[in-house]
């Protein structure tokens, strides 16, 4: 076999193993059949391509490709590639769900009333709701605005409080107060060790004073029988 014809199988095999490999990194099953429909949004945020469907929390698709609409430039066209056996009956939506990790899959909510099923032609209505961090900011902003004027207004009294001459006044009165008690209870600390110092003295002294007391009484009951 020529170089040239080995080049070129090589080549080939190589540009379909690197179709194959780009398709299953992105989550598609190049041997599956599957149905492509579009889907119409106003917001994709956090959709991506290969964020999966979901029908009742099982994957039954996922999503193809993206684009802005071409007669309408407000809208996004988003191609989802459907399992063969999924049928779409008309009327259906795509509810385009963002969990709080910002990472979004498209929900199809099939519609019970229609019996008709969808063609791979129609454009199915997809709408998208507000994800849960967009629900507390939606929420809580309005209360948080109401009480920014109060915080603001606590904030102010507690800093007029804080500089108010009496304040520092007892402050500084305290502070005294407080350095008062250490000299106080220094000078006690010393007192109570030069009494204990002072005690074996004291207690010698006593002894001595006894011993002189009992022989003068001594003296004084002799001298009485004399």
């Amino acid at each position: 076999m020529r170089k040239e014809i080995k080049i070129g199988i090589a080549f080939v095999i190589g540009l379909f193993l690197l179709f194959f490999g780009l398709k299953f990194l992105k989550g598609v099953n190049i041997f599956k059949p599957s149905n492509s429909y579009v889907v119409s949004f106003d917001d994709v945020s956090g959709l991506n391509i290969s964020s999966p469907v979901l029908m009742n929390g099982f994957k039954v698709g996922l999503v193809s490709q993206m684009a802005v609409d071409s007669r309408n430039s407000k809208k996004i066209v988003v191609t989802i590639a459907m399992d063969k056996g999924i049928d779409i009956p008309k009327g259906s939506k795509l509810k385009l769900d963002v969990s709080m990790l910002g990472s979004a899959s498209l929900l199809l909510e099939m519609n019970p009333y229609s019996k008709d099923i969808a063609s791979m032609s129609d454009t199915l209505v997809g709408y998208t709701t507000l994800g849960m961090m967009d629900k507390v900011q939606k929420e809580m902003m309005p209360q948080v605005m109401v009480l920014l004027p109060k915080l603001d207004s606590i904030l102010s009294g507690i800093q007029v409080l804080v500089n108010h001459p009496a304040l520092q006044s007892s402050l500084t009165n305290i502070d005294a107060t407080t350095k008062n008690l250490q000299q106080a209870t220094q000078s006690l600390n010393q007192m109570m060790l030069a009494l204990n110092k002072q005690v074996p003295a004291i207690t010698n002294n006593l002894a001595v004073t006894s011993g002189n007391v009992s022989q003068m009484t001594t003296r004084f009951n002799k001298l009485q029988f004399e």
